[in-house]
C-alpha cells in the first residue's frame, strides 16, 4: 500500500498527495514528460480535470539572453494603453 502525505507544500489551502512513481499507476510515457519539464493536462469527456506539474528545480538554469535580437520592446511599452483612455476615471472593469 503506498504512502500518502497529505500536508501542505506551498499554500494552507493546497493539500499535495504524495507518493511514490511506481505505486502511482502512472504510464512511463506521462512519468518521462514530467520528468523532462513538461505539464501534463489530464482531460474528462474532453474537460480539463486534472494538471500534472514537474517537482524539483530544473537540471540547469535558463541561458541568459536566450532570445536577444529576437525582438524589441516598443519605446511606448510603459505608456498606458488607449483602452484606458475610453474608459474614463469613473469606469470599473
Amino acid at each position: 500500500m503506498p504512502k500518502f502525505d497529505y500536508s501542505a507544500r506551498s499554500s494552507p489551502d493546497i493539500v499535495m498527495l504524495t507518493i511514490e512513481a511506481q505505486d502511482s499507476g502512472i504510464s512511463p510515457r506521462i512519468l518521462q514528460s514530467l520528468r523532462s519539464g513538461e505539464a501534463v493536462l489530464i482531460e474528462q469527456e474532453h474537460l480539463p480535470f486534472a494538471i500534472l506539474l514537474p517537482g524539483g528545480l530544473p537540471k540547469q538554469p535558463r541561458p541568459v539572453g536566450l532570445c536577444k535580437g529576437e525582438f524589441t520592446v516598443p519605446e511606448d511599452f510603459n505608456e498606458p494603453l488607449e483602452i484606458w483612455d475610453s474608459l474614463g476615471e469613473d469606469s470599473e472593469l
